[in-house]
């Protein structure tokens, strides 16, 4: 996946998890809605970590060939 889609769909997660935490304000109770949280927070977390892979690589590439 390309560094802008990405980033594109880290914001998407972000903002369904940022959606699920308001939601739990007022429905604390609802339990697929803590499913859909946790769901969204692992797959933020691993888009995140992959966004960063990517960008360590971009970052040795250019600095192999800026040194090189």
């Amino acid at each position: 996946m390309s560094r802008e889609k990405l980033m594109t769909k880290l914001s998407a997660v972000q903002f369904a998890m940022w959606e699920m935490r308001v939601y739990l304000d007022t429905h604390n109770g609802n339990e697929e809605a803590h499913r859909l949280y946790k769901k969204y927070t692992a797959e933020f977390n691993a888009l995140k970590a992959d966004l960063k892979r990517s960008t360590a690589r971009l970052l040795l590439v250019k600095t192999t060939v800026t040194n090189g």
